[in-house]
């Protein structure tokens, strides 16, 4: 159980200092955690942050994580001042069974010669031993989270950026029956030829979760042509009591993908629902 965010901007630095001050309330006091979880709030098991972003013809990019709480330390946002965009994920992490250390937090990430670069968060469960199989890591499948070895094993199923490409990869994921509870991801994903990026989030909840939908479900923040957010409930509930931002809940199985330009974010909204 955690709390996931996908930031997308083509305008300067303000709405990420509001964004991360949310995430960080709704990771410290997640009050629709609470609600289903009586006398659980705080998702304490580690957070973390990526980044990309394009100033002129230059690209960086920068991954921090930590496996003590949020809370623990006063740790500012480290963000470009200029940029022509950039895109973000957060992540906070609650867990019941997996290893909490600074491996298994969030965000994971993939890279290989030749493939699709990775930076992955995802909230729910899936079978990390089905998927380790598949990809070889069954003799160390103990030692990785369940979103850990997801990460791995779309890194080397991607094959291309096309939405086709993506929406037919998590089309196969829920069809190999791995999703225990939620697939709830955000995402940022570069092409290492190409240098074509874009950033993708996904709402999914199994039938069996959906009691838990308000908990899940993942939420559009609608600032503006120039900045696109989808955040965890919690996120966009603080967004929409402290800023005003309108929030709406995405229907289930809905997938986003964000395409970064020079002056605006252009929004892909699809359906995968089963």
């Amino acid at each position: 159980m955690c709390r996931i965010v996908l930031y997308a901007s083509s305008e300067g630095r303000s709405k990420i200092m509001q964004v991360f001050r949310c995430f960080k309330l709704a990771s410290t006091y997640d009050f629709v955690l609470d609600t289903f979880r009586r006398g659980r709030r705080s998702h304490n098991h580690g957070w973390g942050y990526a980044y990309l972003y394009k100033f002129r013809n230059d690209m960086g990019y920068m991954v921090y994580k930590s496996s003590l709480p949020i809370s623990f330390n006063e740790i500012k946002l480290a963000v470009p001042r200029y940029f022509e965009w950039i895109l973000m994920v957060m992540h906070s992490r609650l867990t019941h069974e997996e290893p909490i250390d600074i491996v298994n937090t969030h965000p994971h990430s993939f890279s290989k010669a030749g493939k699709v670069s990775i930076w992955f968060v995802h909230n729910g469960s899936v079978d990390k031993e089905r998927l380790a199989k598949d990809i070889g890591l069954e003799g160390v499948v103990k030692n990785y989270s369940d979103s850990y070895i997801l990460t791995q094993w779309l890194g080397e199923n991607i094959k291309s950026l096309s939405s086709k490409e993506l929406i037919d990869l998590i089309t196969k994921v829920i069809d190999l029956g791995v999703v225990k509870s939620a697939l709830n991801i955000a995402a940022i994903l570069m092409d290492e030829v190409e240098k074509k990026v874009l950033g993708i989030a996904m709402n999914y909840v199994v039938k069996e979760y959906t009691n838990l939908y308000d908990y899940y479900a993942l939420h559009i923040v609608e600032i503006g042509d120039r900045t696109k957010i989808i955040a965890s409930s919690t996120v966009a509930y603080y967004l929409n009591s402290i800023y005003g931002y309108r929030t709406k809940v995405l229907e289930n199985g809905t997938v986003v993908i964000l395409h970064p330009v020079k002056e605006a974010i252009q929004i892909e909204i699809l359906n995968v629902a089963k």
